[in-house]
């Protein structure tokens, strides 16, 4: 069973998909440190968005980032390698 503390912690991604008004860009904002249960639920959402927009340029926002476990560490390196075609233009902004 799950701790209720664990819980409170979860209830908010540390993976956060912003769709501003230009169908072309997207704004993917991170913080805490990034685990698999992130990536099921980032995922899915990323692919809708090229799947309505194609290509995308992305913004990505790093605050009181402080990486991945181990899990979300290969789901990052599979998602570059999967993803990365569908990328036009990468931004990388952090703290």
């Amino acid at each position: 069973m799950l701790s209720d503390s664990f819980l409170h912690k979860r209830s908010t991604m540390a993976i956060k998909l912003n769709e501003p008004t230009d169908a072309s860009f997207t704004e993917v904002q991170v913080s805490g440190k990034l685990t698999h249960h992130d990536f099921l639920e980032f995922v899915p959402a990323f692919e809708q968005r090229v799947k309505q927009h194609g290509k995308l340029r992305v913004l990505f926002k790093m605050t009181d980032f402080h990486g991945w476990n181990a899990a979300g560490l290969w789901d990052e390196i599979k998602f570059d390698a999967e993803h990365l075609a569908e990328i036009e233009r990468l931004a990388m902004v952090g703290d």
